[in-house]
Formats: C-alpha cells, sequence, structure tokens
C-alpha cells in the first residue's frame, strides 16, 4: 500500500509538471513574434526613407512627422504637397529629370528641423514654392532651374537661407517675397542667365549676411525691392 501510494503521488507530480510545461511552451510560442517581424526601428526607418518614381504623388495634410524624412526623387512628373504639416528634418534629393509637371507646394507647414533640397539633373520647366510657412532652415544646393522652372520663398519666416551652386536660366525666376529671416542669409555662387531674374521683395533679414558671388548675363536681372541686403555681383 505504500508503495502503491508513492507511485499515485509521482504520477500527480509528473503529470502536473508536464501540464504545467506544455501550458508555458505553448503560450511562449504564441507571444513568440515571427522572424520576419521588423524591429520598431527599422519600421519606422522603412516609413520616412522612400524614393518617388516617375508620376509620383506625394501629399502630406494636417499631418504631424515626428520622424526625419529623405525623399529621393528618381523621375519626372511628381507632384509633392505639404499642407498644415508638422515635420522634422526633410531632405529631398532629386536625381532624375524634374519635369514640366512637376510641383513641390508647402503651404501652412512647420519644419522644426532643416528643409533642403538638392537636383543633381536640371530641373525643366517646373515649380517649387514655400508659402505661409514657419521653417527652421532651408537650403537649396547644386540645382540648375531651366525653361520657365520657379523657385518661390513667400510669407515665410526662415531661419538661416542656403543657396549654394545655384543656376536659374532661360526665364527661370527665383523669387523671395514677405520672408523673415532670423538666421544667415548664404548666397554662395548664384548665377542667372538667358532672361532669368532673381528677385528679393520685403526681405527683411536679422541675421548676417554672407554673399561671395552672384553673376549674371544676357539680360537677366537682379532686383531688390523694400529690402536691405549687402551684396557682391557680376554683371556680364
Amino acid at each position: 500500500i505504500y508503495i502503491l501510494y508513492l507511485d499515485v503521488l509521482f504520477l500527480c507530480f509528473f503529470s502536473s509538471s508536464l501540464s504545467l510545461f506544455l501550458f508555458f511552451f505553448f503560450f511562449l510560442m504564441l507571444r513568440r513574434p515571427p522572424r520576419s517581424t521588423l524591429s520598431s526601428s527599422s519600421a519606422a526607418s522603412d516609413v520616412y526613407k522612400r524614393q518617388a518614381l516617375d508620376n509620383s504623388i506625394i501629399i502630406f495634410i494636417n499631418t504631424n512627422v515626428t520622424e526625419d524624412t529623405t525623399w529621393d526623387i528618381n523621375g519626372a512628373n511628381i507632384t509633392t504637397t505639404m499642407i498644415n504639416t508638422y515635420h522634422s528634418e526633410v531632405t529631398m534629393s532629386c536625381v532624375g529629370p524634374f519635369t514640366t509637371s512637376s510641383r513641390l507646394l508647402i503651404d501652412q507647414t512647420t519644419s522644426y528641423g532643416p528643409f533642403s533640397f538638392s537636383c543633381s539633373s536640371d530641373i525643366l520647366g517646373s515649380t517649387m514654392t514655400i508659402t505661409n510657412s514657419n521653417i527652421f532652415s532651408f537650403a537649396i544646393l547644386q540645382t540648375v532651374f531651366q525653361y520657365g522652372s520657379s523657385l518661390l520663398l513667400s510669407n515665410s519666416t526662415i531661419g538661416s537661407i542656403t543657396v549654394n551652386i545655384v543656376r536659374v536660366y532661360d526665364t527661370s525666376t527665383m523669387t523671395l517675397a514677405t520672408v523673415v529671416s532670423s538666421g544667415t542669409l548664404t548666397l554662395d555662387d548664384l548665377k542667372a542667365d538667358a532672361v532669368a531674374s532673381i528677385l528679393f521683395s520685403n526681405f527683411i533679414l536679422t541675421g548676417e549676411s554672407e554673399v561671395s558671388a552672384i553673376i549674371l548675363s544676357s539680360s537677366s536681372t537682379l532686383t531688390f525691392l523694400n529690402t536691405m541686403i549687402t551684396v557682391s555681383y557680376t554683371h556680364l
């Protein structure tokens, strides 16, 4: 009887332990994520680093984007719209032709970090507009505007403004109108050619200006209206 009693206790203990082990094993298997699941950091990186190809449409409306955003623009006929949007750092890099129907519109937008745009190929007959916005800093780098393209900054408050190695050709325009800049205005190697125009109108600069070269040729115009900036330029 004593031996039988021990056997019963052993069987009860063994069955209880086995049940407990199986319970935790299946619980952990259910809780374990699949190996293909992205971590939160890699998923965020995947979301905010995108490539825009031909005929792409990028729209941010009433949006708060807390992560840095990088767009690699590699195509034509691309429309980018940001309206009533809060952004961290924004970087746009154009490696393909930015042709006639391409458009960048930033309206009623606040950028808490730098906004920069660069284009290794020419911008052809396209428009870039920043209006009614508050931008931490704006930089346009190594970009050529051709065939009636336009860059317009208007009715906005912008920290520092950097224009570096920019060409405005073939009736294209670059306009800064009713803009308040509290940082540094840097114009480095800016050239207008072939009836192009550069206009500063009602431009208020409370910081410093660093102007190294503005070159005008072929009936191009440089106009300062209600603006006080110290610059040097060459007319060819």
